[in-house]
């Protein structure tokens, strides 16, 4: 993610704490019983288990240490047969079990007999469909300014940063007479009121709604900012070192994984169900860019497995709030443009997306599929350099070293290999933001928008891509030097680049009119030559 930041120098880094990590395998003792279910109502939790003898289904929040039955709770102890469920109430004292993760012990010994398991039929919970459909265009912008600008260019989407750590309100307001004060937003989670912020709250009410108003479908970035500690800075994020102050989100105990909910259930009351009148959004993308997660979700060093089991957890979370809500708003899992390789050789700082994804997917499989989805950031291998199709790390394999423009097509079929799918089907593949660096001189700025013709154009020709939300609307300082917006930063209606006219024909009847330049600039002298190719792709170039 690139936009402008402010660096925050910490008095002191808060300690390490254990963090319960199941082996992303799964590897435990030989199973000798599994779940074949949990089906959740808005009262019950019904269990469909097998197992050749007794068990006890233990229960435990997600961070508890679930290799050691002593820190759960026994809910049930007895014979698991297939056609006989085993139903429980889903709220005890305030708890909602819906969010726990269950697993089946031998029913004399501290033995787990099967892997961990969460409720994901959750069919039997009512959900309102979006409030807005998704939009049948691509087309879209990241970082508003000026919604008119965006409605006349024909955007359909566009991306907004929620800061949840200024979301929450640290304690409850005192002097609830000041607008700023007010006690109208809050969540109840588990039996624990939580507060937000009543000007941040109004401020993505204007801005959300002003989109909503404009026919734009808004997907929210969910991030958490470490400009003070609050119960979402995670414990292993690095405070002192981290390079962009953008951490994790802290489910390892109760305060931090109470406020997390409490967001994304407000944000998703508020935003995602068709009775609200304060906007709506179309899906929450959560955190960025994770296989860079040291510089955009920074969860300190960690292995591949320890960071997977964090994003499987807050995508899990996410997922299951939303579904609590009565909404059906789509959960994304945030990518760079790295597949067989990281952004730097620290293999506890950065992964490749490659194997980030099949971690993910293997681990959220064993633990209990749910409908996760792919935004991608297919920026060119060089930021600075638009010609994507010059890529010499975006090959046509599956050990490409990157996924740009160029290849994107590998990403989409790979997604529909079985393993990656979800009940059968591709997961949804958005691309969130990604952008073309203008420069400053009238021929880089003619690159610019013959990049943004030619990858639009290819990107029509792969069905699964749902949204291109060009990274951004206009200029901005602190992005290491690039210029990636329509306008520049002091644009004026004389001075707008020539990719303006390029978006707002893009997907009209008259598009080559306004992009056949663009051939040339390529090299080529067809529409033709820009085709995307087609697998089965190789494993290796």
């Amino acid at each position: 993610m690139k936009f402008t930041r402010r660096a925050f120098v910490l008095a002191s880094a808060i300690g390490i704490s254990p963090l319960y990590s199941w082996p992303s395998s799964q590897a435990l003792p030989t199973n000798t019983a599994q779940f074949n279910s949990i089906a959740a109502t808005e009262k019950n939790l019904a269990f469909s288990m097998t197992s050749p003898k007794p068990v006890r289904l233990i229960g435990f929040p997600v961070f508890a240490d679930a290799t050691q039955a002593q820190n759960g709770i026994v809910l049930y102890s007895g014979p698991a047969e297939k056609n006989k469920p085993v139903t429980i109430p889903r709220i005890e004292k305030n708890i909602d079990r819906l969010f726990w993760k269950f697993i089946l012990f031998d029913s004399t010994a501290n033995t787990a007999i099967s892997p961990a398991s969460f409720a994901t039929d959750l069919g039997a919970i009512p959900a309102e469909k979006p409030p807005m459909d998704w939009p049948k265009s691509i087309k879209g912008a990241t970082c508003p300014v000026d919604v008119a600008d965006l409605k006349l260019l024909g955007v359909r989407h566009c991306h907004l940063n929620i800061a949840l750590n200024l979301l929450l309100q640290s304690s409850e307001p005192k002097d609830k007479s000041k607008p700023e004060n007010s006690d109208a937003y809050f969540r109840i989670v588990d039996g624990q009121k939580i507060h937000f912020n009543a000007r941040y709250v109004r401020s993505l009410d204007k801005s959300i709604r002003e989109l909503s108003d404009a026919g734009i479908n808004t997907v929210a970035v969910l991030l958490n900012y470490l400009h003070h500690l609050t119960p979402l800075t995670h414990p292993r994020t690095d405070l002192r070192q981290t390079p962009t102050h953008i951490g994790a989100f802290n489910l390892s105990n109760t305060e931090g994984l109470n406020a997390y909910r409490a967001c994304v259930e407000f944000l998703s009351d508020r935003y995602g169900v068709p009775q609200r009148t304060n906007g709506f959004l179309g899906g929450f993308i959560i955190g960025n860019e994770l296989q860079s997660h040291w510089q955009w979700h920074n969860f300190g060093e960690a292995t591949l497995a320890e960071i997977v089991r964090q994003y499987a957890d807050e995508l899990r979370i996410a997922w299951t709030s939303v579904r609590n809500t009565g909404s059906s708003l789509p959960v994304f899992a945030s990518f760079d443009h790295f597949w067989n390789q990281g952004f730097s050789k620290n293999a506890n700082r950065h992964q490749s997306g490659k194997a980030f994804l099949d971690e993910l997917a293997s681990l959220t499989n064993a633990e209990g599929a749910f409908p996760w989805h792919i935004a991608w950031h297919p920026y060119p291998e060089n930021l600075f350099k638009p010609a994507f199709w010059k890529d010499k790390t975006a090959t046509f394999a599956e050990d490409s070293p990157r996924i740009t423009f160029k290849n994107l097509e590998v990403l989409a079929e790979y997604m529909q290999k079985p393993q990656m799918q979800y009940q059968g089907k591709s997961r949804r593949l958005i691309l969130s933001e990604q952008g073309f660096h203008a420069g400053k001189t009238a021929e880089t700025e003619q690159l610019q928008a013959a990049a943004y013709a030619l990858a639009y154009r290819r990107l029509l020709q792969i069905p699964t891509v749902e949204a291109f939300i060009l990274h951004r609307q206009m200029d901005a300082l602190g992005e290491g030097g690039l210029l990636l917006g329509i306008w520049p930063a002091t644009g004026t209606s004389s001075t707008k680049r020539p990719i303006w006219d390029v978006v707002k024909h893009i997907d009209t009847v008259d598009w080559k009119t306004h992009c056949d330049f663009a051939l040339h600039i390529a090299g080529m002298k067809t529409w033709e030559e820009n085709t995307i190719k087609h697998g089965p792709f190789p494993e290796k170039n």
